[in-house]
């Protein structure tokens, strides 16, 4: 998000930007945001919006990390805390399902703080596909399998379109536009 916003406010200066990353749940028209993004929302008909970004979850790890070879193995992971209470990993490996163990090495609040975990060796993460494509070309991460049938999809929302402003419209045909190509809604 840094590198997007950076390029926005080049690209429209007239625009003041100030960007908070936080995990609560946030209502934009209570307290005052102009637009926010949320991970596969749930419908709400307060709020308008567009998907600017799909991509499957995958199990990666670090290189070094053996990966799981048989069903119900024990492994050591990294956890999104959003996501507590998942006793099992189930996941497709060379066409064929498996089934992980996680072992809580470590908890995190954020995506981002679950992806340098795992970039630092502390153990296998579901992550965005999306979010890693670079280190799994590059060979710092590397994908065990993925998570079937489960998908991540970002929206960006805001209030209704004829009360939204025309910086608002400008930051979310931007963001969409930044995402082409890697399975957004257009």
């Amino acid at each position: 998000m840094g590198a997007f916003a950076a390029s926005f406010v080049k690209k429209y200066p007239e625009v003041k930007l100030a960007i908070d990353i936080d995990d609560r749940f946030v209502d934009p028209v209570a307290e005052g945001y102009d637009l926010v993004i949320r991970a596969n929302p749930a419908p709400n008909s307060d709020l308008v919006g567009k998907c600017f970004l799909r991509t499957e979850i995958l199990l990666a790890a670090s290189p070094d990390m053996q990966p799981p070879t048989a069903q119900d193995e024990i492994i050591d992971a990294v956890i999104l805390s959003a996501s507590s209470g998942q006793t099992a990993w189930n996941v497709i490996r060379e066409n064929e399902p498996l089934r992980i163990i996680p072992r809580e090495i470590l908890r995190c609040s954020s995506m981002m703080l679950v992806y340098d975990a795992v970039l630092s060796g502390a153990g296998a993460a579901l992550l965005p596909a999306w979010l890693i494509e670079q280190d799994l070309r590059d060979g710092r991460l590397r994908a065990w399998a993925k998570v079937a049938n489960r998908n991540i999809e970002a929206w960006v929302l805001h209030a209704p379109a004829h009360l939204t402003s025309p910086k608002v419209r400008a930051f979310v045909d931007t963001l969409v536009d930044a995402h082409r190509g890697h399975g957004n809604g257009d």
